[in-house]
């Protein structure tokens, strides 16, 4: 119902029988005359038939729809992590203020409050039995409490991996090299690329300390939780960054999302348990800045400055308006930008100098950067997942890849499998499960 042949809004239903079972439900950060967010086509689903919600992780394209089932009729569980909920349920009242704002008003805050009266924590490696359906958890290596899904019927099975990266239980745990699914929905939200993160990282020192010793300002627009602290951990790491930077400023929320995901010492990343037993993201040369203050840093030289929105639809986009002129400034943009977005159109115009955004001219002369910093999995690693653990007539369904991506990641595993084993779904769209042999496809 969302998230296929593009990357946002992630949401599939799964049918047995007269019930419903409902994993995501996220918005697509698509941004379009003024309006922004697309739900996915959960309007397709009779509510009063869902049995259970399950939710993989707190980023918005694949939670921040939930509260408008509870709008529109359900009253069940809705199962997540600890962190997922801690962490990622304030999204859910910031997008029913936009919604509210814009006039398409897919839920209130009430039906926040009603989805928050109904979550039910999972932990990894859990199970969950609902009727003939199970449900086991794996952390996926991704954002902080983000699970990949083992899900098993009466007739087959699905792994349903998300967004999935190298620390992922579902690769450490020791009875897992012998099994197999029936279906595999794999992220390829890197189509047919192999990502060598080292090689990316040294393009980033490489641009920060140019743009440094050039007096310049660096940008780089995160996300809150998760990205945020990666970068905060890439900047400490380099010590050639930390001496050349004047100042390093990172904005409120992201500092307080070191503490707040402080307290998940089981999905904690090592290199994280040790920056927070010491705190050097609290010394010079880091500065923390609230939003109102965003203008006022601009005025440092020789900085390097962390905002959100990682789409520049935040306090990044006051920033950059501020810092566009500047010939030795840069910005890098190190993650997905959705269409329509601020950052979209300034990844696609990066080597032009300018465009039109809200009916303005935008124009610009700082660097602009497109430097991938790896969240998910690439396509070796998506090819190594399937040829371990595909079942011998299953079939692969490619998830949370913009065109051509997931087009690029089917060419890239057709070599290793056989073609007819790889969809690429259009959405709306269903499988249907006849045999273990035997299948068709309705889209």
């Amino acid at each position: 119902m969302g998230g296929y042949r593009e990357q946002g809004r992630s949401s599939f239903a799964l049918k047995s029988g007269n019930k419903y079972y409902l994993f995501d439900a996220g918005v697509k950060k698509v941004y379009s005359e003024g309006r922004y967010g697309e739900p996915p086509y959960l309007e397709l689903l009779n509510t009063s038939k869902i049995e259970a919600v399950f939710i993989s992780h707190l980023h918005e394209d694949h939670m921040a729809m939930a509260p408008w089932l509870f709008r529109n009729g359900y009253n069940g569980p809705l199962y997540m992590s600890k962190p997922t909920a801690d962490l990622g349920i304030a999204q859910w009242y910031k997008w029913a203020e936009l919604f509210e704002k814009q006039g398409t008003i897919y839920y209130t805050s009430e039906d926040c409050d009603e989805a928050r009266n109904h979550i039910k924590i999972v932990s990894d490696r859990e199970k969950i039995n609902i009727d003939e359906l199970e449900v086991l958890f794996y952390q996926s290596g991704h954002a902080i409490g983000s699970m990949s899904l083992d899900i098993t019927t009466d007739k087959f099975s699905i792994f349903y991996a998300a967004d999935i990266n190298i620390g992922s239980s579902v690769l450490e745990d020791p009875e897992l090299p012998n099994k197999t699914w029936d279906v595999m929905i794999v992220n390829s939200s890197y189509g047919d690329q192999i990502i060598n993160q080292q090689f990316y990282d040294k393009m980033i020192e490489e641009v920060i300390l140019h743009t440094l010793k050039e007096n310049g300002k660096v940008l780089i627009p995160v996300t809150a939780i998760g990205r945020g602290q990666e970068m905060v951990a890439f900047l400490l790491k380099h010590k050639e960054i930390i001496e050349n930077a004047s100042n390093i400023f990172v904005e409120k929320s992201i500092m307080e999302g070191f503490e707040k995901i402080s307290s998940y010492e089981s999905f904690l990343k090592r290199e994280f348990k040790e920056i927070l037993k010491h705190k050097p993201y609290l010394k010079p040369p880091f500065t923390q800045f609230v939003k109102e203050e965003a203008l006022d840093i601009t005025t440092h030289e020789r900085s390097i400055i962390l905002a959100t929105d990682l789409m520049l639809m935040g306090t990044s986009q006051q920033i950059f308006m501020k810092i566009k002129s500047h010939q030795n400034s840069a910005v890098i943009l190190t993650g997905y930008q959705a269409p329509g977005t601020f950052g979209r159109h300034l990844l696609e115009f990066k080597d032009a100098g300018a465009f039109v955004f809200d009916n303005s001219v935008v124009d610009f002369s700082c660097r602009v950067y497109d430097i991938p910093v790896k969240m998910h999995f690439d396509a070796q690693e998506n090819l190594e997942l399937v040829q371990r653990s595909l079942a011998k007539n299953g079939i692969v369904i490619l998830h949370h890849g913009e065109e051509p991506k997931s087009l690029e990641l089917h060419c890239f595993l057709s070599k290793y499998i056989k073609p007819e084993q790889i969809y690429v779904p259009l959405i709306p769209s269903s499988f249907f499960w006849v045999s273990r042999n035997e299948r068709g496809l309705e889209a």
